[in-house]
């Protein structure tokens, strides 16, 4: 539920105006960031390869 809720902030986030740089990205995760990677690729699939080294 929490990926799906990012995914929907991710298409609407043209709405809210704010200042974003070119590696402006949503994510969530747990506590413990274990599922990081897997909400990354989830929510942001167009440019997973490109931070997919970056993520723990």
């Amino acid at each position: 539920m929490l990926v799906e809720c990012c995914k929907k902030l991710k298409e609407s986030i043209h709405e809210f105006d704010l200042n974003r740089t070119d590696d402006f990205v949503i994510i969530a995760s747990d506590y413990e960031q274990g599922d990081l990677k897997k909400n990354f690729k989830l929510i942001n699939p167009e440019i997973f390869d490109k931070f997919q080294n970056k993520l723990v």
